[in-house]
């Protein structure tokens, strides 16, 4: 249940708001999901280069990790509305991407959440540091070795 706004609680809901991704966090259903995917059609729309892809990702990671504690203070650990994580994983596994193309955008949205939900190769033991660092680290990860895979993918001409 959503918290009245009073004095005193304005940051709070800022933080609320940046952590689920404009919102996108309080959506009912799968709002990981929905916002990976709301992440990788605003990548494949922007189309950036690599260097500001880089920039965006370092940017949202640091932001997480700030602002995560604070939420997870009143919602609970790794609280479902806390989705920027996803914002910052879905991006990392653009960011070895040669081509930009809608099957590969398709292919990294589908890869990192199966890396994001399954958490295989150490993602898992991420999620067990302390504070904004284990909600956002798994996620990287996962957007790390989608990365990986895209990258090969297209090495051997998939895409």
């Amino acid at each position: 249940m959503a918290e009245p706004l009073k004095n005193g609680n304005g940051t709070f809901w800022a933080a609320r708001i940046l952590t689920s991704v404009g919102g996108l966090g309080f959506f009912p259903l799968f709002p990981g999901t929905v916002t990976s995917l709301a992440g990788a059609a605003l990548f494949l729309w922007l189309t950036p280069d690599k260097a500001t892809l880089l920039v965006a990702v370092i940017a949202v990671s640091f932001l997480g990790i700030l602002l995560t504690p604070r939420i997870e203070a009143r919602r609970g650990k790794d609280a479902g509305e806390i989705t920027l994580d996803e914002l910052a994983g879905q991006w990392c596994a653009f960011i070895l991407v040669e081509n930009i193309s809608w099957p590969v955008v398709l292919a990294g949205f589908i890869l990192f959440r199966v890396f994001d939900i399954i958490k295989p190769f150490g993602i898992d033991r991420l999620q067990t540091l302390p504070g904004g660092y284990g909600v956002v680290l798994d996620d990287l990860l996962a957007g790390f070795y989608s990365a990986l895979v895209l990258a090969l993918l297209h090495y051997f001409g998939v895409f």
